[in-house]
């Protein structure tokens, strides 16, 4: 297993996305998630912590524009931060995670049990992020689409500028999560998180779900069966959370069985389910 053997600080972004084109290199801002194993798999470290222009958070009407350099401790204590991703930061993972890991550290890790909250939150809202590539172009992707160009064999985009959480204009927004673990602090078995847009007659106008530990994929995006331009009223919990179990192909281990991890996965896409119909009344 090859291990860190030369450091590099870049000043500017093209610098730091030449030495990135390096097979054997990765990009930190922080690096205490990224950096935790004894044995790493790259012979550059790149740190990320001189790009100033990665250090932005922007609070506009609709939600926050961070830059990657932002640590999660940063994002967590936002002033009208959506309390999903409050929580999905502050749960289980400890401040001196939260403290040393930046915005670009947590998206380099999608297979991390302690940012499935965060994760899946992400996901589930298909929030756009925003990359500077190795050839010097700037590239965005949603969540749903970075994942599927992960899972193509795509790589890393570059080092990633900003991700935008924000909910658009002129709709009613719900935004709701839940998981299960072994205690009220650990790191979920499963986890999942919905987002419901409505528009002005509260009919559905998106309705996006995603879950954690319930496939061999870190990450499962749900489809959730409602009627084009559905009212809400009209929504049966019980037959969107029945549609999930042939969706889902879990891996059992130590923690928990495939069977459980399927059972506890409709149980929190309900829940979530739940928590949204109560925002939005």
């Amino acid at each position: 297993m090859t291990n860190p053997k030369t450091y590099h600080r870049p000043t500017t972004l093209p610098e730091a996305a030449q030495l990135l084109m390096r097979a054997d290199a990765v990009a930190i801002s922080g690096g205490a998630l990224l950096l935790s194993g004894i044995d790493l798999p790259y012979a550059q470290v790149i740190d990320l912590q001189a790009l100033t222009e990665l250090r932005g958070i922007d609070h506009v009407e609709t939600g926050f524009r961070i830059g990657g350099g932002v640590t999660l401790s940063e994002i967590a204590a936002l002033p009208g931060l959506h309390p999903v991703f409050r929580r999905a930061l502050t749960r289980c993972i400890p401040l001196n995670i939260r403290n040393g890991t930046s915005l670009h550290d947590s998206l380099m890790l999608p297979d991390s049990a302690m940012l499935a909250e965060w994760w899946a939150a992400l996901a589930a809202l298909d929030a756009q992020t925003h990359w500077y590539t190795y050839n010097n172009q700037r590239v965005s992707f949603g969540i749903g689409e970075l994942l599927s160009h992960w899972e193509e064999g795509g790589g890393t985009p570059g080092v990633l500028m900003q991700i935008d959480l924000m909910m658009a204009k002129g709709y009613r927004h719900a935004l709701g999560a839940t998981y299960v673990a072994r205690t009220p602090a650990d790191e979920p078995i499963v986890n999942a998180a919905i987002y419901l847009r409505l528009d002005a007659e509260s009919t559905i106008d998106q309705l996006f779900a995603a879950v954690c530990g319930a496939s061999s994929a870190p990450i499962t995006l749900v489809t959730l069966p409602v009627d084009p331009f559905q009212h809400i009223s009209k929504v049966d919990l019980s037959t969107l959370a029945a549609s999930l179990p042939a969706q889902l192909e879990p891996v059992g281990d130590w923690r928990a069985s495939a069977d459980y991890r399927r059972e506890m996965a409709v149980v929190c896409v309900r829940r979530a389910l739940e928590e949204c119909m109560e925002q939005v009344g």
